[in-house]
């Protein structure tokens, strides 16, 4: 059995190779799009390079998992996570004024306002700007 986890633990996809088959030959036939995430192939607990992959054959007890990183190569989306934090930092910073100023600073309402819109806001630019998962 061969599997695809893409970290923390999220597992994609699982397959069963044919009897000789190499990893590379496997990867190819089964199409799993491994090159869009940084990806390493654990062997029976042990990582295998790359450029291995079109010798080594895999057992009928081999235990082959694909492990991906989430966010792709460094430095993607950058800009994202960046104005993600910009927007969060605004927003903690201006949200208690712009509610003390539409309903009165110190009232009950404009704490509650506040509140709602800084736990909106967050999950509006943590949709908006947390890169995900492309399969």
């Amino acid at each position: 059995m061969v599997r695809h986890v893409v970290l923390p633990g999220v597992e994609l996809r699982q397959a069963r190779c044919c009897r000789r088959d190499t990893i590379a030959r496997f990867v190819a036939r089964e199409r799993w799009p491994l090159t869009r995430l940084p990806t390493i192939c654990v062997v029976n607990g042990r990582p295998l390079l790359r450029p291995l992959w079109r010798r080594r054959r895999i057992g009928s007890d081999d235990v082959v998992t694909f492990i991906s990183r989430p966010y792709g190569p460094p430095g993607s989306n950058q800009g994202l996570a960046v104005a993600g934090l910009v927007g969060m930092i605004a927003l903690a910073a201006f949200a208690p004024y712009l509610a003390g100023l539409a309903l009165g600073a110190g009232t009950v309402g404009a704490s509650l306002l506040a509140s709602g819109a800084a736990m909106g806001g967050s999950l509006l630019i943590d949709a908006s700007a947390a890169p995900g998962v492309r399969r």
